[in-house]
């Protein structure tokens, strides 16, 4: 499957980051093949203590981690909204996302089944000569942990289908 134009983008901003605002405006100034908008990121700060708690169910990892809890809670935003939408399929991507090749999204070869397909850096493989490939994200969580066990996949940029919006 491949995918046609124009895909819609959701870019998770907090509204107070004009920086990193102007950053990825300036980004799809060169795209037109994208459909994107900013969507107000939940401000994890502003959480009350016990919204995070009930959320995490620690109160030691919900006090220190509300910015995590917000951040979650922007992306389950973006999937009401795809949903609300009837969007068949669209990209989210955070507000810090590096996407040196988002257009080669157009030339990936999808599983017309698929439900989530990370786009981000951190879970590409380092093969940056080479056409883009689909993989089964096990590969990239695998070489992900294999090269640095100190951090995580990352949301910072993926496409989602409707069925993975559902699940």
């Amino acid at each position: 499957m491949r995918l046609t134009t124009p895909i819609p983008v959701l870019a998770i901003s907090l509204e107070r980051s004009l920086d990193r605002r102007s950053r990825m405006q300036a980004q799809f100034s060169c795209f037109d093949c994208f459909d994107w908008c900013f969507v107000d990121a939940v401000d994890g700060r502003r959480l009350p203590k016990a919204a995070a708690m009930m959320l995490s169910k620690s109160a030691q990892w919900s006090e220190h981690q509300k910015g995590s809890i917000g951040c979650f809670l922007s992306h389950v935003m973006c999937w009401e909204k795809l949903e609300a939408e009837c969007a068949s399929h669209a990209i989210i991507l955070e507000d810090d996302a590096i996407f040196p090749r988002l257009n080669d999204i157009f030339s990936i070869d999808l599983p017309s089944d698929f439900d989530l397909i990370f786009l981000n850096e951190r879970m590409s493989l380092p093969i940056l000569d080479e056409p883009p490939v689909c993989y089964p994200s096990i590969r990239g969580v695998i070489g992900h942990s294999q090269q640095d066990r100190f951090w995580g996949a990352g949301t910072d940029g993926y496409l989602i289908s409707a069925a993975g919006v559902q699940k």
